[in-house]
């Protein structure tokens, strides 16, 4: 992924990376400005015994109770009514609260 620090300017690679047993050799980015400030990252799939039995998910829906909920309320500024404890169990947290 490139990312250019001006939205006018395009950046491309011109010649993608070649690898020699697991080493990068070559990669050349080419733009439509000389001497940009950009930014590159290069990520990848692990293709390995133990990554291939433990992917994890890209995404998991909500069960529809916990939908409107948050893992850490506070960190969105949201009540801590709208924390999942409440939404699983709102009797029994609020017992908890009662009780503290």
């Amino acid at each position: 992924m490139l990312t250019c620090h001006c939205l006018r300017l395009a950046a491309l690679i011109a010649l993608p990376m070649a690898s020699s047993l697991g080493t990068i050799t070559t990669l050349v980015i080419k733009t439509n400005s000389p001497n940009l400030k950009g930014c590159w990252q290069v990520t990848g799939i692990r293709n390995d015994a133990f990554a291939n039995r433990n992917r994890s998910p890209v995404e998991e829906a909500k069960p529809e109770v916990e939908r409107g909920y948050y893992l850490h309320p506070d960190a969105f500024d949201q009540p801590e009514q709208k924390g999942i404890q409440w939404a699983q169990d709102p009797e029994g947290t609020q017992q908890l609260k009662v009780a503290a």
